[in-house]
């Protein structure tokens, strides 16, 4: 089945609400859901190939950053089970409960939302929220800030190589590259200013107020499985909340 943006949104926001509840079992089990589908799955297919590569780093970190939850909680929470020696360390079973429960609802929750994004256009995201109601002003701001964002590496990567190319110590110890990385800020926040504020008189120029009818978005299909997904998520939430 090949799922449109609001059953893929629906999804993915099912998964992060499951995340509250679930034991870290379960959790860890549909995380490892999100990875495959993200890799094998046409409709979750990155939108391009430094997405792709962005999606596998940030898994590694998730990875890595519960790993070190794991291992901080257990040394530190005791409980009323022994501790178990491990490589001359002491690890309290209720504190590697308590590690892998918040751990793996991290990861979770935030592949979850990662994989809804990074498998979807920002623009076909757009429309969908237009085509639920939102206003189109914060739509606009919506898609210009992820323009800003999109442009933000590069424009570092050129403000890096100007200084550099000054004599500016970009390269030196940690205490020169405290002292530099204002001479990089510092032009890469005017230069934002002044492109959007250029931007802000262009689009006004043009007659661009923000205030565009609200169109159906492009590739949206099978609301009823989206709404079928929310709901079941709706009464999930129920069931835990009256057990």
């Amino acid at each position: 089945m090949r799922f449109g943006t609001a059953s893929k949104f629906a999804l993915s926001a099912t998964l992060a609400l499951l995340a509250f509840f679930l034991p870290w079992q379960a959790s860890l089990v549909l995380f490892l859901c999100v990875v495959i589908l993200e890799i094998f799955s046409d409709t979750y297919k990155p939108i391009s190939a430094p997405a792709h590569k962005a999606f596998l780093r940030f898994l590694a970190y998730l990875v890595s950053l519960g790993l070190f939850m794991v291992f901080i909680n257990g040394l530190l929470i005791e409980g009323d089970d022994d501790a178990c020696i491990i490589l001359g360390l002491s690890f309290y079973p209720d504190g590697l409960a308590f590690g892998l429960n918040v751990a793996c609802r991290l990861m979770l929750l935030s592949s979850a939302i990662l994989l809804f994004f990074v498998s979807t256009p920002i623009k076909i995201f757009a429309d969908l929220l237009g085509y639920f109601g939102l206003p189109q002003k914060i739509i606009s701001i919506i898609l210009l800030t992820t323009f800003y964002l999109e442009q933000l590496p590069a424009r570092i990567r050129q403000i890096f190589w100007s200084q550099e190319a000054r004599g500016a110590p970009i390269k030196g110890n940690f205490i020169l590259r405290i002292r530099s990385f204002f001479s990089i800020l510092s032009p890469l926040v005017l230069s934002s200013l002044v492109e959007s504020v250029n931007r802000g008189m262009a689009l006004e120029l043009r007659g661009f107020r923000g205030q565009v009818p609200p169109s159906r978005p492009r590739d949206v299909r099978d609301f009823r499985l989206a709404y079928l997904i929310l709901s079941t998520s709706f009464v999930l939430l129920l069931w835990q909340v009256w057990k």
